[in-house]
């Protein structure tokens, strides 16, 4: 019987030492995704930033364009009350009348 006890504990040694090299393995391959990963997340935020500095810059000139649009309602709607005005004027004039 100390033989077969001796063959069955040799068998568990080779089982644990086949499920620690497996263990190790595992291990490696998940430190490499990892790495992978982590390289893939830092391109992300790179292409993130980017887009960030776009938005950025595309709400820049939409609001200098709303200034703009609004300076130039302004000037329009004052040169119309002066065209009515003028019109409404010349309108009273004894040749329309």
């Amino acid at each position: 019987m100390a033989e077969k006890d001796k063959t069955l504990i040799d068998q568990i040694e080779k089982l644990i030492v086949n499920g620690n090299q497996e263990v190790l393995n595992r291990l490696g391959k998940l430190e490499v995704g990892m790495g992978e990963m982590k390289n893939d997340l830092i391109g992300i935020k790179g292409k993130v930033d980017n887009l960030d500095r776009k938005v950025d810059r595309i709400d820049n000139t939409l609001n200098a364009t709303a200034q703009a649009s609004y300076g130039l309602l302004t000037d329009v709607q004052k040169d119309v009350k002066e065209v009515k005005a003028t019109l409404d004027k010349h309108v009273l004039l004894p040749a329309h009348a």
